[in-house]
């Protein structure tokens, strides 16, 4: 019993430690905690979603989105939950954005920033806002830096809807 407890409080002290290395030098210690767990993007989209909902991909932003919005659209037709993820180009942080069919029929977009300096994911500074999606819905296409790479969205084109 004492060799369980001393294993368990270097287990503690190893997590804290962990932690404060993450916060301190996200660059370092940040992304593997992130890689396990997701991000707020992640959580956030699983919310909406549920998390049986059909995952319609992780687009990296050097791949075509193509075959990621077929599915969005079918899943969409089909009234079923759905999530897509598509990464974007940025100068100095993580950026992505996600369409999400949510379990109680709307449609959302959510704009997700990384917070780290490096390109990275920040442990504690990620930030999302998420925009449910005017009715009735209408795909358009995104752009990424002005190249067409098969991303859609619902948001709305303004950014002041009428």
């Amino acid at each position: 019993m004492r060799k369980r407890s001393k294993f368990l409080i270097a287990a503690l002290c190893l997590l804290v430690l962990y932690v404060l290395l993450a916060h301190a030098m996200p660059f370092i210690a940040g992304d593997p905690i992130v890689w396990i767990i997701g991000d707020k993007l992640d959580w956030e989209s699983r919310r909406l979603a549920g998390w049986n909902a059909r995952n319609c991909g992780r687009v990296s932003y050097k791949h075509d989105g193509g075959m990621a919005s077929e599915c969005v659209v079918k899943a969409f037709q089909d009234k079923e939950p759905f999530r897509v993820r598509y990464e974007t180009r940025s100068v100095d942080e993580a950026s992505a954005f996600a369409i999400v069919g949510a379990r109680d029929g709307h449609l959302y977009h959510i704009a997700f920033l990384g917070g780290s300096s490096d390109g990275g994911v920040s442990f504690f500074h990620q930030y999302i806002t998420t925009w449910r999606c005017p009715e009735p819905v209408s795909f358009h296409k995104e752009t990424d830096w002005g190249r067409d790479r098969g991303l859609i969205s619902c948001r709305p084109t303004s950014p002041f809807p009428k």
